[in-house]
């Protein structure tokens, strides 16, 4: 692992002392950090960055993840717009307890 003092000067946005302890969590795994990372990137308008640790957590079935996964794909934010895969993510966030997510879904079952 590259020691952080390292590549800090050549990160893509200022990170608080909080955020440094985030961002070791998310490298070494954890889904809720990673999860966690995206949101930092997304409100510092870095929305591709965001979509790699969102896919990071989604793929270990981090429900927010997959819902935040499936509004970028659906409105092309950080990826190509790609409205099957964003409702695949937004079904599997509903399968995986996501409350609004699951709303989400019965809303398109009852849409004509």
């Amino acid at each position: 692992m590259i020691p952080l003092d390292l590549i800090m000067p050549h990160l893509c946005l200022p990170l608080e002392p909080e955020d440094i302890e985030v961002l070791e969590k998310a490298d070494a795994g954890d889904a809720e950090a990673q999860n966690e990372l995206a949101l930092i990137f997304l409100s510092n308008d870095k929305p591709k960055s965001a979509v790699y640790w969102l896919e990071l957590a989604a793929k270990q079935n981090f429900a927010d993840s997959m819902s935040l996964l499936s509004r970028c794909y659906m409105d092309g934010n950080g990826v190509s717009h790609d409205k099957n895969v964003g409702i695949m993510w937004l079904a599997k966030a509903a399968a995986f307890g996501h409350v609004i997510a699951q709303a989400q879904m019965q809303a398109f079952e009852r849409w004509p």
